[in-house]
């Protein structure tokens, strides 16, 4: 059987060499965009990343598809109601990147806390006005995480160490006892949350349910010492309402590794003092590199049957 391999740069050769060893037939495309490889109908199984898009047209193509290894946690990128009309099986990695993210989500945190990118570019100009950066310190804040997940979960055991007060979770999907044995309380309404929290960090997919979930109105609940922290997806902040709080001073900053459009417009957050920005970069690490693909491609040796 052959496997269609993308986005070659970005998968791990230790998951290629087990797909060899157990008898595939491994190709190479050079192709981000699926639809301009030539070989797509001959593949019986591609191997993809997040940047990879796997919609109707694509699926169209591709008549000999069985299987789709997708080497990353979330799914976005792949039609999956189409996936299963087409009997065609998808396998990922989930959990493989969580603690790379949730050490990525504590650096953000700290940068803006501190105010390190701001920080940087005054020393770097040479000037040297300490008091400027008075700052504040993460001992003693609340904490306020929208989704709990496992990520959430693990931002949260790794912020008990500089003296977090309190941690609040708004998380429909778990139970006050579930919550509770992760060392957070359970809230039931997101606004709550929101006014209660000096630190508030996403944990959540971008659905119909999530898109603008944090909106005008929710940053408008937000104190101006409020720090806003987004490692999940683009799309979940109003990033004009944000902005515009950032710029009239409305909350104390923010920490955005993921945008609405991706890469966003340079000039939307030029002129914003006191936000970290990073190109979407949580699971960029050498082991959340390889362990995607390898438990990707484990998950799809273990699961799919050879036809």
């Amino acid at each position: 059987m052959k496997i269609l391999v993308f986005d070659t740069e970005n998968i791990h050769t230790d998951a290629l060499e087990m797909l060899k060893k157990d008898g595939y037939e491994v190709e190479m495309s050079g192709e981000m965009d699926l639809l301009k490889e030539g070989k797509l109908p001959e593949a019986d199984v591609i191997l993809i990343r997040i940047y990879n898009r796997v919609d109707k047209a694509v699926l169209d193509k591709a008549g000999r598809l069985k299987a789709i290894v997708s080497c990353s946690v979330g799914l976005d990128h792949i039609e999956k109601d189409e996936c299963t009309k087409r009997n065609i099986e998808i396998f990922n990695a989930p959990g493989s990147n969580s603690n790379a993210v949730a050490e990525h989500t504590v650096a953000l945190i700290l940068g803006v806390l501190r105010r390190v990118v701001e920080a940087t570019k005054h020393v770097k100009s040479g000037k040297w006005d300490r008091k400027r950066f008075m700052a504040y310190e993460l001992e003693g804040k609340t904490m306020g995480f929208i989704g709990f997940g496992m990520i959430g979960k693990l931002v949260a055991q790794k912020l008990k160490g500089f003296g977090i007060h309190h941690v609040l979770v708004y998380d429909p999907y778990l139970n006050r006892r579930q919550i509770k044995m992760a060392g957070g309380e359970k809230m039931d309404d997101l606004h709550d949350l929101i006014k209660h929290s000096e630190i508030i960090s996403l944990h959540l997919p971008l659905t119909e349910e999530t898109k603008n979930l944090i909106g005008e109105g929710e940053i408008a609940l937000m104190g101006p010492e409020t720090i806003l922290v987004n490692t999940s997806r683009g799309g979940i902040v109003d990033e004009n309402a944000l902005i515009k709080a950032l710029k009239n001073g409305r909350i104390y900053g923010a920490g955005l590794d993921v945008f609405e459009q991706e890469p966003p417009s340079r000039l939307r957050f030029m002129r914003v003092k006191n936000v970290v920005l990073t190109p979407h970069i949580g699971t960029m690490t050498n082991k959340a590199f390889r362990d995607m693909s390898v438990q990707a491609t484990e998950n799809f040796l273990k699961g799919f049957k050879k036809k």
